[in-house]
């Protein structure tokens, strides 16, 4: 049975606080108030980021709520087209009330509006059907972004290539982020982003 769709994060509250021990990460840097504070900006982009990300339907789900949509815009109007007389009659005598105007069909506008949504929905499910599948294991493209931006921010401060990319990492996992323990392979990670962030360089 299909899982029933998530509602994807938009937006909302910024977390941007730091465990006690990854705090302790920090101690011995210089202008290590400073350092803390940008680093913890970092993490709430960061958590917005995955948030939305992690919660992102899988294209079966669009699908699947798009035709939804359609099916329950023609229940709808059925639905509407079958309103006893008696009750299209008051809900007129309320928009009388309401605006000085008396219609005849009361729902004619919503219809008309009804009418636009299924053919601008329609038109999007079939451009969601023409999109590469979105399959396999997400992409860890914030992870490795953040991971660039803390070891960018350590060099600045004087640590070395290497043991900044040492100590970002040690900061990400302290927290829960998934990068490379080794900070041979957490400095590849770290030219890799670069390099897709200034291919030119």
């Amino acid at each position: 049975m299909p899982r029933k769709i998530p509602l994807q994060h938009t937006g909302g509250m910024v977390d941007e606080s730091l465990k006690a021990r990854t705090d302790l990460l920090f101690v011995d840097l210089p202008k290590s108030g400073e350092l803390l504070e940008v680093v913890k900006v970092l993490f709430g982009r960061y958590r917005c980021l995955t948030q939305s990300r992690d919660t992102e339907p899988s294209r079966a789900e669009e699908i699947r709520h798009a035709e939804k949509t359609l099916q329950l815009i023609d229940e709808l109007q059925e639905h509407l087209s079958k309103t006893p007389e008696s009750i299209k009659a008051q809900i007129g005598l309320y928009e009388w009330r309401l605006n000085r105007e008396f219609n005849l069909q009361p729902f004619g506008g919503l219809n008309q509006e009804l009418n636009d949504l299924r053919l601008f929905a329609g038109r999007a499910l079939n451009d969601v059907k023409q999109w590469k599948s979105k399959t396999g294991e997400r992409p860890k493209q914030e992870e490795h972004d953040l991971l660039s931006q803390v070891s960018s921010l350590l060099e600045h401060e004087g640590l070395t290539k290497l043991g900044s990319a040492d100590l970002a990492s040690k900061i990400l996992r302290s927290e829960g982020v998934r990068v490379p323990e080794d900070p041979a392979k957490a400095r590849e990670v770290i030219l890799a982003v670069r390099k897709r962030e200034h291919p030119r360089d």
